[in-house]
């Protein structure tokens, strides 16, 4: 990584595009490989929230 990653650091975070967000979402996050999880009280999320709709 180099000496000077911890000072570049925030260079590298700031770097990051919109567009280079929505490029690797739509890569790698698709409805074959996620797991929606829902956490809560179950009686205030209503069924179509359980269903996944």
């Amino acid at each position: 990584l180099g000496k000077d990653y911890i000072k570049k650091y925030p260079d590298y975070i700031n770097s990051v595009t919109l567009e280079d967000i929505k490029r690797v979402a739509q890569k790698y996050l698709t409805s074959q490989n996620y797991t929606l999880v829902i956490t809560g009280r179950q009686d205030l999320i209503s069924s179509k929230e359980m269903e996944g709709n």
